[in-house]
């Protein structure tokens, strides 16, 4: 991983914090690890995650397994498997996102812009509207330089992200949060 992909992994280990799984994989070292265990962790993911959070376990489970392999810590990849290595289905309702109603999006602008923003408080109205504008993601605005913007060609170069860190520090990562996040507006 790396130091905004392992805080991800992070927040997510809280979240196994909160809801503690019977069969805990990720206490028993990965060459101990079997098929049987795999599938028995599959069966009770659905029951107490939400879809979102059992594909990050099974990103983080993919991955562990790669390393392990390639540090010859183990010789097969059960991963390989392409039975152990399909995500389970939630069983927890999915939320459903909306975007804003035109109305809705004039109302939030109108009340952003007219926001009086106190002294020594962060003021984040132009990076909402930049992202709005754009699509990018906050990390990404701020991650801009100067040489980010061609005003020329009327284009933004999106290549890098800022994110949180070790200890929530903010980070400048060399790269966005996606591969398909590196860009062009």
């Amino acid at each position: 991983c790396n130091v905004c992909g392992d805080m991800r992994n992070a927040s997510t280990q809280k979240i196994f914090e909160k809801l503690p799984i019977e069969n805990p994989i990720g206490l028993i070292p990965i060459k101990d690890i079997t098929a049987d265990m795999i599938e028995s962790f599959k069966i009770e993911l659905p029951l107490r995650y939400s879809q979102s959070v059992i594909k990050k376990i099974f990103i983080q489970l993919r991955q562990a397994f790669d390393y392990a392999k390639r540090k010859g810590i183990i010789e097969n990849n059960l991963l390989d498997d392409p039975q152990l290595n399909t995500v389970p289905i939630s069983k927890k309702e999915t939320k459903t996102v909306t975007a804003y109603t035109r109305e809705e999006e004039i109302e939030f602008f109108n009340l952003l812009d007219n926001k009086k923003v106190r002294k020594n408080e962060n003021d984040y109205r132009l990076q909402l509207h930049i992202s709005a504008c754009t699509g990018m993601r906050m990390g990404e605005i701020n991650a801009l330089t100067v040489e980010s913007v061609d005003l020329d060609k009327k284009i933004v170069h999106i290549t890098r992200t800022i994110s949180r860190g070790e200890n929530y520090t903010p980070t400048l990562k060399e790269g966005t949060k996606t591969k398909k996040g590196k860009r062009d507006v």
